[in-house]
């Protein structure tokens, strides 16, 4: 009798413990933040957090700077990036289904904004970033379409540095807008993209070090893109506006100075470029599952839960 329960006991001990184990390794939550022009719920939002949550069994989050669609949809273009991201980081801390991590996805300037919560939160942390069509290192011009002229009247006042100080601290585009012929403005007045990109004199070694602890950064570029100017930019190609020439990332001292830990990350196979057909955020159903399954499928919690407490390379 006395050996019977013994068995019983270490049997129900045994599967709990594989339970625990079988769970620990189910691939992470997913956060996605949608780009401008768009907003949390959106019916294209919410298709893909539909197709992520039964293509991965998994809770998927959508970032939002307001409940209100229309509020939500206008932060995007108004607003200040420092604040939002700060909120952001609040938001995700708050919610206990991602306390364990997270992988993630960036649309757009989402991409670049989900950078930032890494380099300057990332608590809970980030496993692995998708970004599709981010203008990692800014915009050299801004996009406006025909008949869109609010669009066509803050391209000139960003361009011309008309009423500057409001628009560079309230037009969302306008702190990732990066003049290369006119650097040292740039790096004085910008409230974001300097500091996020490491750009200034005095470096920040968290950025680089909690950059560098993604287990993979995807930078996802379309082939057709009109609207990230230039559209190396998602690759974090820079663009001399003077010599009017593309200089890849890895010629750039952001890169073989390590400013942001992307050489750390190359080194480990873990920086991916891809180029994609289309337009600037067209996005084929396969391709986006073939991208998401083959970064995200295989990132369980058991095996980053140690990797995060125990990297510390910088």
């Amino acid at each position: 009798m006395f050996i019977y329960l013994w068995s019983v006991f270490f049997s129900f001990v045994f599967a709990v413990l594989q339970n625990k184990q079988e769970d620990s390794k189910k691939t992470l939550p997913v956060v996605l933040w949608h780009g401008l022009g768009d907003s949390y719920n959106s019916a294209e939002i919410m298709e893909l957090s539909e197709i992520l949550s039964e293509t991965l069994n998994v809770y998927v989050h959508s970032i939002y700077l307001d409940k209100n669609p229309l509020s939500d949809r206008n932060n995007g273009f108004f607003g200040n990036v420092n604040e939002q991201i700060k909120l952001v980081a609040e938001q995700l801390s708050n919610d206990p289904k991602l306390a364990d991590g997270f992988n993630a996805i960036g649309f757009s300037q989402g991409g670049l904004f989900l950078r930032a919560y890494i380099q300057r939160y990332n608590t809970p942390p980030v496993f692995n970033l998708i970004t599709f069509g981010a203008p990692h290192y800014g915009i050299s011009s801004f996009y406006c379409p025909s008949n869109v002229y609010v669009c066509k009247i803050l391209d000139y006042f960003i361009k011309h540095s008309l009423l500057s100080y409001w628009v560079k601290e309230n037009v969302i585009v306008a702190q990732y807008y990066r003049d290369t012929s006119d650097m040292n403005g740039y790096l004085e007045y910008n409230p974001f993209l300097p500091d996020i990109n490491n750009e200034k004199e005095i470096k920040n070694a968290t950025y680089a070090k909690n950059l560098g602890l993604l287990d993979s950064f995807v930078m996802v570029q379309f082939e057709n893109d009109h609207v990230i100017i230039p559209k190396g930019s998602s690759h974090f190609n820079d663009y001399d506006k003077i010599e009017e020439k593309i200089i890849y990332l890895r010629e750039t001292a952001l890169y073989k100075e390590d400013w942001l830990g992307l050489k750390y990350l190359d080194d480990k196979k873990a920086l991916v470029e891809m180029t994609i057909p289309g337009e600037h955020m067209e996005i084929g159903y396969e391709t986006f599952i073939h991208i998401v399954k083959k970064y995200f499928v295989n990132s369980t919690r058991s095996e980053h839960i140690v990797q995060w407490q125990t990297k510390d390379n910088f």
